[in-house]
């Protein structure tokens, strides 16, 4: 969701399920458009970390709410 909110583009994307599964499976993520070129480095690391292939890497939801995107982000807000 991340992704799709700055971007406006899906990371993956197939003509039916099968291809969008095998994207999913193979394909590398990347961060070509201009969009990316004003997104912080901790953003992109943080859903590189969100998509990351392997379950045992991938965050978890409160994982990520500790990754330092949020920690600058929302500074002076509380995240429970």
């Amino acid at each position: 969701m991340l992704f799709f909110a700055i971007s406006q583009n899906y990371p993956f994307t197939g003509k039916d399920t099968c291809t969008l599964f095998e994207q999913i499976k193979n394909k590398t993520l990347v961060f070509i458009e201009d969009i990316w070129d004003d997104v912080s480095p901790e953003c992109i690391d943080l859903i590189r970390k969100l998509l990351d292939r392997n379950p045992k890497k991938r965050l978890e939801a409160n994982e990520a709410l500790k990754h330092d995107w949020f920690k600058k982000s929302f500074r002076n807000q509380r995240i429970s």
